[in-house]
C-alpha cells in the first residue's frame, strides 16, 4: 500500500441514492424552468423597448421636418409622455445592470 493511499469504504442504501436523484433532478427541472422564464421575460423587454424606441425616432423625425401644426404638436406631446412612461415601466421592472460587489463578513 503506498504510504498516502487510503481507501474510504461507504455502504448506503441504493434506495437513498435513487432518493437523492429524484430530489436533485427536481431541483434542476425547477431552475431550468426559471430559467426559461427569465428568458422569456428578456425577450418580452427586448420587444417593448424596441418598439418604443421605434415610435420615439419616428416622432423625432416628425419634429425634424418642421412645420408641425398646433395639432401636431399636441399629439406628438401626448405619445412623447406615453413612451417616457413605458420606459419608466420598463425601468422600473428592470434590474440594475450593475449589481453590488457582494459584502465581505
Amino acid at each position: 500500500m503506498a504510504l498516502f493511499e487510503k481507501h474510504i469504504h461507504y455502504h448506503c442504501d441504493n434506495s437513498r441514492v435513487v432518493e437523492l436523484l429524484q430530489i436533485q433532478a427536481a431541483q434542476i427541472q425547477t431552475i431550468m424552468t426559471q430559467l426559461e422564464m427569465f428568458k422569456d421575460l428578456l425577450l418580452r423587454l427586448e420587444a417593448a423597448t424596441t418598439n418604443i424606441a421605434a415610435d420615439i425616432k419616428r416622432l423625432a423625425d416628425q419634429v425634424a421636418a418642421g412645420g408641425l401644426s398646433e395639432k401636431d404638436e399636441l399629439e406628438i406631446s401626448a405619445a412623447l409622455k406615453l413612451a417616457a412612461e413605458k420606459l419608466e415601466e420598463v425601468a422600473a421592472v428592470t434590474p440594475d445592470p450593475t449589481p453590488e460587489p457582494p459584502v465581505e463578513g
